[in-house]
C-alpha cells in the first residue's frame, strides 16, 4: 500500500510537470506551500504571473495547503498535538477558487483587478525589502559562528572531512545557543531541558540549519556575502528545509535547498537518537530510512 505524501514546494517547482504529477498521482497527495510562495506568486504584479503561478494548483485547490507565517509557527506550544495541523491556514481550497473565478472574469485586464488583489501585489514588494533583512542578520552571523571552530576543524569543514566529536558538540551548542535567543526574543517558552518538545520546536529547527548553513558557506571558502538578495534566497531554502520536516520532504530543484534539507534530517535524527527520543510521528514516512 503506498502512503500519501504532503510535500513542502519549493517556488521553482510551482509550475512544474512534478508538482502536476505528484498530485495526480493520489488524490490524497498533499502539496504544502509556505507563506514566503505568496511572495513568488504576486511580485510579477501581474494577471499574466498570477495565471502560471496558478495553473497548477488551480487545478487541485483540495490538496493544497499553505503555511502560516514563521512568526506564528513559531510562537505554537510544540507540546500541542495538533502542532502540524496549527501550522497550516483555513480555508485554502475556497481561496485557491475563487482567485481562479477573479482570474476567470478578468480575462487579462488588469484595469479590472479587485482592491484585494492590489493588496496582496503591495505586500509582496513590502515583504521583499523585510527579508532582505533577515538575509542582513545571516550574513552578519557567518563569521561569528565560523569562530567557534579551529583552524584545523575549519579546514575539516573545507574539505568535507570526518567532524570530531569536539566539532559535533560545538555544532548542536551552537544551534541550542541560536534556539534559545530566538524563543527568548520572540517571548517563546524556552525548553531548555533536552527533550521532545525541544527538538520538535521550530526555532530550534531554525537555529539548527542555520548552524547547518554556517557550515556550507566555510566549505565554500567562507567568502563574505557580497549581495544581500543571494542571501535572501538561501534564507528561504532554509525555512524551506525547516517546514519540510514536519512534513513528507521537500520537492526542489534547488541543490542548496535539497543539501540543507537533507542534512537537517540527518542531524535532527541524530538528536533525536542521542537522547534516547522516539521519532515524532507524522503522517507519512520521511522519518522511516
Amino acid at each position: 500500500m503506498v502512503m500519501a505524501l504532503s510535500l513542502v514546494i519549493d517556488s521553482n517547482m510551482l509550475q512544474s510537470l512534478a508538482l502536476r504529477a505528484f498530485l495526480a498521482a493520489d488524490a490524497d497527495n498533499i502539496a504544502v506551500l509556505p507563506d514566503y510562495i505568496g511572495f513568488e506568486i504576486y511580485k510579477t504584479q501581474s494577471l499574466a504571473g498570477l495565471a502560471a503561478a496558478f495553473s497548477v494548483i488551480g487545478n487541485f485547490p483540495d490538496q493544497v495547503t499553505v503555511l502560516r507565517s514563521w512568526g506564528e509557527i513559531a510562537l505554537i506550544d510544540e507540546l500541542c498535538p495538533e502542532l502540524v495541523s496549527r501550522m497550516q491556514v483555513e480555508d485554502v481550497p475556497a481561496g485557491i477558487r475563487r482567485m481562479a473565478e477573479e482570474l476567470a472574469a478578468l480575462d487579462g485586464d488588469e484595469t479590472g483587478a479587485s482592491d484585494a488583489l492590489r493588496e496582496h501585489w503591495a505586500a509582496a514588494a513590502s515583504q521583499a525589502e523585510d527579508m532582505l533583512l533577515g538575509a542582513d542578520d545571516i550574513a552578519v552571523s557567518l563569521p561569528e559562528i565560523a569562530e567557534t571552530f579551529t583552524l584545523a576543524e575549519l579546514r575539516l569543514c573545507r574539505v568535507n572531512g570526518r567532524y570530531t566529536d569536539d566539532m559535533f558538540a560545538k555544532i548542536y551548542g551552537a544551534a541550542d545557543e541560536l534556539y534559545e535567543q530566538a524563543a527568548e526574543g520572540l517571548g517563546a517558552v524556552v525548553r531548555r531541558e533536552r527533550s521532545r518538545a525541544r527538538y520538535d520546536s521550530y526555532l530550534y529547527r531554525q537555529g539548527l540549519v542555520t548552524i547547518i548553513y554556517a557550515l556550507g558557506w566555510i566549505r565554500e571558502g567562507s567568502r563574505p556575502p557580497k549581495r544581500l538578495d543571494r542571501v535572501r534566497n538561501d534564507v528561504i531554502d532554509m525555512q524551506f528545509a525547516v517546514y519540510a520536516t514536519y512534513f513528507s520532504g521537500l520537492l526542489t530543484e534547488d541543490k542548496k535547498a535539497g543539501w540543507l534539507y537533507e542534512n537537517l534530517r540527518r542531524a535532527l535524527r541524530s538528536v533525536y537518537d542521542n537522547d534516547g527520543l522516539a521519532w515524532p510521528a507524522p503522517p507519512n514516512p520521511w522519518w522511516e530510512e
